[in-house]
This record gives structure tokens, C-alpha cells and sequence, in this order.
């Protein structure tokens, strides 16, 4: 029987030391399987292998998971595998970053980082299928800061770079902004980022 391999749909940084790393399980009687995390080496296009074993987590009846890591950098992936009671194991899930807030739906993840930030913004994401991408930054008053992306793109893998100017060039004043990110003119979702 093949195994469904568990996904990762939230880190979430709990400074200093620890992340709250949690996902879903999407198999028969998930509650008697077992979810291993593990530090990855990634490859170019997203999947990868586990290199050190992190924990080990039972999902509940839900397929639902979540467990609290020590010692992770923002800049650690991490992959997940899933074994049944029968001993059946899935392949290694997609690799997520750990410690940066991400979006994960059914078309689109998307990460940015480091948060907080003081001289540039990353912005990582993965388009499952083609579509005309708009990736936005506003403050929090709704007002427009800069737009970074708005074009047709193809499905893949994408990295950006923001330098914290506006749309007149200007360095953004510190405080929290929203990075809103939309697929053929509907909001797939925004993510709220810190600027020092």
C-alpha cells in the first residue's frame, strides 16, 4: 500500500529557541500512524531528504499534527515522512523553511523572510498551476507600498527580493506592513511581516 506523505502547513517562530511545526496527515486511521520531522537537504525543485531526525508525533483522528522544536534557524527546511501500523512509510513530504511565516493553499505556498527585517525582504514561493500572479505590500492603514509582482507566471518555484522602498523609492518607515498575495485576481492569502 502507498503511503500518503504528510504536509507541513504552518512554522511558527516561538523566539528564542523554539518552532511550533504543524501539518496534516491525509490517510485512512491517521491516528495510528506516525509522522517523523527531520532537518532536510533540499533539491532544486522543492522535495527533499531528511538529514537529522527531529521528533516523532502521532497525528489525531483528524489526520492533525503539531509539535514544538527546538534549536531551528530561519533558514533550516524541514521534510516530513509518515509510517502506518503496517510499517508502510511515504515518501519525504515538501520541504518548508522553519521559522518563517508561510501561506500554504491549494495553488500556492508562500514564505517571507526574515521577519523581522531591517534592510531587505525574501519572498519564496511555489505556484502549483499557471496563473496571473500580483504579490503586494501595503501598510496596515491599506495603503500601497510597493507591488513586486504582477504577471503571468507559469507554475514553479519563485524567489524575490525587496529593498523597503515604496513605489516613489522611498525607504518605508518602521512597522508592520502585509505582503497580500493574489492568483488570477483572487486573494490566495497575506502574511503580516515586522520592518525594524
Amino acid at each position: 500500500m502507498k503511503m500518503n506523505y504528510p504536509v507541513i502547513n504552518a512554522t511558527v517562530p516561538l523566539p528564542p529557541t523554539q518552532t511550533i511545526v504543524s501539518g496534516t496527515l491525509d490517510t485512512q486511521l491517521p491516528q495510528y500512524c506516525v509522522v517523523e520531522l527531520f532537518k532536510a537537504d533540499v533539491n532544486g525543485n522543492g522535495f527533499a531528504q531528511g538529514r537529522t531526525w527531529l521528533s516523532s508525533i502521532m497525528p489525531d483522528i483528524s489526520g492533525n499534527w503539531s509539535d514544538t522544536l527546538s534549536g531551528l534557524t530561519w533558514n533550516d527546511m524541514l521534510v516530513a515522512t509518515a509510517t502506518d501500523s503496517s510499517g508502510n512509510t511515504s515518501e519525504f513530504s515538501m520541504s518548508v523553511p522553519a521559522g518563517i511565516p508561510m501561506l500554504l493553499k491549494d495553488n500556492v505556498e508562500l514564505f517571507v523572510y526574515p521577519n523581522p527585517t531591517t534592510t531587505t525582504l525574501n519572498l519564496h514561493y511555489v505556484l502549483l498551476e499557471a496563473g496571473f500572479v500580483n504579490i503586494s505590500i501595503y501598510a496596515l492603514d491599506g495603503n500601497l507600498q510597493q507591488v513586486l509582482c504582477n504577471k503571468n507566471q507559469s507554475s514553479g518555484s519563485y524567489d524575490l527580493a525587496w529593498n523597503l522602498h515604496d513605489t516613489h523609492r522611498h525607504p518605508i518607515a518602521a512597522g508592520i506592513y502585509v505582503c497580500k498575495m493574489s492568483i488570477n485576481g483572487s486573494l490566495a492569502g497575506s502574511l503580516k511581516f515586522v520592518v525594524e
